[in-house]
């Protein structure tokens, strides 16, 4: 067991190291790093990197437009997110805080989206005219569109699942 000292000196240094962390990503991003690799490498979310970074633009606001819904990017036979977490959980739907549940599996969803899209609602919202390497190091089909339904494979549901289970299995 550590003592007072060495849990305080623990505390000061991640203080330091974490002050300098706005720091180290702007330098990193001014590197040629993507900003999807500075997520990879540091665990720091996507909007978290967004926010530390300065627009990287000074254009007028892009106009978003609909990528689709739920069930036509991602589940066919599921009307919204909520109903694949429920279809999911099946019978064991009452060993988990649903409501919760979903709302992390939307937001891990969201976080592994580029950052100028969402999942609002049960519809994908994002730029009408992305950039030429806006999805940069994220999936994307043979006509180069984001490939969002690889994207929401990717987050891993069970993993999210087990923080929301309400009685031992």
């Amino acid at each position: 067991m550590k003592t007072r000292e060495q849990a305080e000196q623990d505390l000061r240094d991640w203080a330091t190291n974490n002050a300098r962390r706005d720091d180290l990503v702007r330098a990193a991003r001014l590197a040629g790093l993507s900003k999807l690799r500075i997520h990879e490498l540091t665990g720091i979310a996507r909007t978290t990197i967004d926010r530390i970074l300065p627009k990287e633009t000074t254009m007028a606001p892009r106009t978003n437009t609909s990528y689709g819904t739920w069930t036509n990017r991602v589940e066919r036979y599921s009307a919204n997110l909520a109903t694949t977490v429920v279809e999911a959980l099946g019978d064991y739907g009452d060993d988990y805080d649903v409501d919760a549940l979903t709302a992390a599996y939307r937001d891990a969803i969201n976080d592994a989206l580029p950052a100028e899209v969402t999942l609002a609602g049960d519809e994908f919202l994002g730029p009408a005219k992305p950039d030429t390497d806006e999805w940069e190091g994220y999936p994307t089909d043979d006509l180069g569109q984001l490939d969002i339904k690889a994207i929401v494979d990717g987050v891993d549901f069970w993993a999210i699942a087990e923080k929301y289970e309400t009685s031992g299995s």
